[in-house]
């Protein structure tokens, strides 16, 4: 659907992301407490480089991605591992940023977008029934404090980012 926001309440479907929600909403409570520091937590997209698809991509090998109904693969939420550190830099350093902040580039990337990035062969297989087609970040609060070009969520961008912080071969 839309892009999540913040503000969103939404429960996660699997174990890991109930833990992590439970941790959002223990960072709120306490926050909210007499004399307690404001605080943040970052909700992270996929960061290039680090994330199960980087994993499994190499220059000229081949992998498997999941077609959708419409043709196409699927589409989510990245942030280069520059645009990371910029980010964390720009949390620290703000003012008015409080509770749950998503962090990732304005735009979905293609992940077969990002396969042709490094010259991997694409195999197709059709999308399970519980398969995601798009999932993606909403960023205006992040954009408030750091705006993120248009490239930052281009696949050559995000390939070239964790090339350079050595985060990927």
């Amino acid at each position: 659907g839309a892009p999540l926001r913040e503000e969103d309440d939404v429960e996660p479907p699997t174990d890991y992301g109930k833990s992590k929600r439970s941790m959002e909403r223990l960072i709120v409570q306490l926050s909210q407490e007499p004399g307690a520091p404001s605080m943040v937590s970052m909700r992270i997209a996929n960061v290039a480089g680090a994330d199960s698809l980087f994993a499994n991509m190499k220059p000229g090998g081949s992998l498997r991605l999941d077609r959708f109904a419409d043709g196409q693969g699927p589409l989510r939420s990245y942030v280069a591992p520059d645009d990371l550190a910029r980010a964390i830099v720009a949390l620290v350093l703000a003012k008015d940023i409080e509770g749950p902040i998503n962090i990732a580039a304005p735009a979905v990337t293609a992940m077969y977008d990002l396969a042709l990035a490094v010259g991997c062969q694409v195999a197709w297989q059709d999308a399970p029934p519980q398969a995601i087609a798009s999932v993606s970040l909403n960023t205006s609060k992040l954009a408030r404090i750091l705006p993120l070009s248009d490239r930052s969520s281009d696949a050559s961008y995000l390939v070239n980012s964790a090339r350079r912080g050595g985060v990927w071969p």
